[in-house]
């Protein structure tokens, strides 16, 4: 894959700039992307003493979060090497490598949890069963693999080749893994629709009302739903 394809040149003009950290706080943008790691943490379970890949890691955003977890140490790799440069200098903490997800430079069994936030949607379908051989690879036995995805719910990016529903997660990661929950992100009703419009309009931002209406009150009603009303997925699973 050394010749990035179209959707990979599209993420790679995006990283021109650290775009992840630039989200703001009151945002739908950070929301949803705080609200993946919400989710994600909870079903991983303890980070304590654990050694942590971030596979197609991007500027770091999340790596970081994982850093924050108490982790033994997180590892970071991403085809980008724009976004590798940024996360070295955002997330000093951490060990990364620009590195394709369908050849993981780590030996078997090296880690213990790994977390792939929006990513697999950008890997050509050809690749995916090669990237998903190769997660299971570098995971212990009784390693965990936590992944989001989009849902068919949203519509298509420039930047993706497909996203996904409960079956086709199935068929995509079932030869070498075994999923044991799927839950949706996002449950972007009516109500939410409202709220965002009476927080921020062509008229006014009530910044610190959406930032607080982000980091409480979201998380705690429309975060969390059932895997076929979410515009993302988040998927926890264990090699077979």
């Amino acid at each position: 894959m050394d010749k990035l394809s179209k959707e990979q040149e599209v993420m790679e003009r995006r990283y021109a700039l650290p775009y992840n950290w630039m989200r703001q706080v009151s945002s739908r943008h950070w929301r949803q992307k705080n609200g993946i790691w919400d989710i994600a943490r909870k079903q991983a379970g303890s980070l304590s003493e654990k050694r942590v890949l971030d596979a197609g890691c991007g500027d770091g955003w999340y790596s970081a979060k994982i850093s924050e977890s108490g982790c033994e140490k997180v590892h970071g790799i991403d085809y980008s090497e724009k976004a590798i440069e940024f996360a070295k200098i955002i997330v000093p903490d951490a060990i990364f490598k620009k590195a394709s997800i369908t050849d993981i430079p780590y030996e078997d069994n090296f880690f213990d949890v790994i977390f792939s936030f929006q990513v697999l949607e950008h890997i050509p379908p050809e690749e995916l069963n090669k990237a998903i051989k190769e997660i299971s690879r570098v995971l212990t036995t009784d390693g965990v693999l936590v992944f989001s995805v989009p849902s068919k719910r949203r519509p298509m990016s420039t930047a993706h080749y497909q996203h996904f529903d409960e079956k086709g997660i199935e068929n995509m990661i079932g030869k070498y893994f075994r999923v044991e929950k799927i839950i949706g992100q996002e449950g972007y009703t009516p109500v939410l629709k409202l709220i965002e419009r009476l927080l921020e309009n062509r008229f006014w931002l009530l910044r610190s009302l959406a930032e607080k209406f982000n980091q409480d009150m979201y998380l705690r009603y429309w975060n969390r739903t059932r895997a076929n009303l979410g515009h993302n997925l988040i998927v926890f699973c264990r090699v077979k």
